[in-house]
């Protein structure tokens, strides 16, 4: 198996590791000193590299509040992150749901103008929960992950939230390849 992480956290990663094997999990972030060494974080920037990661290569893509820190057009990274999955391969994601609409502005702002605009400093766009089926919806048949199997003291127990069933900052989409509705 082989696993794409971005931006790893070192608990997932190293779960992720237990299982793949060094050889199979593959973390990358924009900065990698800023990672637990035994992860062996390397560099990638989505803005410029997404477009070289290998096609049909991953059995899983995994990122969690990503999204909104890159600066150019998302659905292309998006699409090139979902292009490197294998046909059988799941592209896990969390982003920020806001309520409201969906906004983005990758040009120059202040701290406190994103701050205003997006909820934090490094922040470049939202994703508005009034209107997911315009953004992302657009892009893949949205899986959300469905948390009402889940006992709650599960849920307690490793600290994950009450989920509704409106789309939230705390949703998890579960993609498969076939979900993307942009063909090549």
């Amino acid at each position: 198996m082989r696993v794409l992480h971005l931006a790893p956290d070192a608990g997932v990663g190293r779960y992720l590791k237990s299982i793949v094997g060094n050889e199979g999990y593959d973390a990358r972030d924009l900065k990698p000193s800023i990672y637990a060494e035994d992860l062996n974080v390397k560099p990638i920037d989505l803005v410029t590299d997404s477009e070289s990661l290998p096609p049909d290569y991953y059995d899983l893509v995994l990122h969690t509040h990503v999204m909104e820190h890159i600066p150019c057009n998302v659905t292309a990274v998006l699409w090139h992150l979902h292009r490197a999955l294998k046909p059988s391969g799941r592209h896990i994601f969390c982003i920020p749901i806001m309520p409201g609409h969906y906004a983005e502005n990758i040009g120059p702002l202040s701290r406190d103008e994103r701050t205003a605009q997006f909820g934090q400093f490094d922040h470049c766009r939202r994703f508005g929960a009034q209107d997911m089926a315009l953004s992302l919806g657009m892009l893949f048949r949205l899986r959300p992950f469905d948390y009402s199997h889940v006992p709650p003291a599960t849920l307690a127990a490793y600290a994950i939230p009450r989920h509704s069933a409106a789309p939230s900052s705390n949703t998890i989409y579960v993609q498969w390849k076939n979900d993307l509705l942009l063909k090549p």
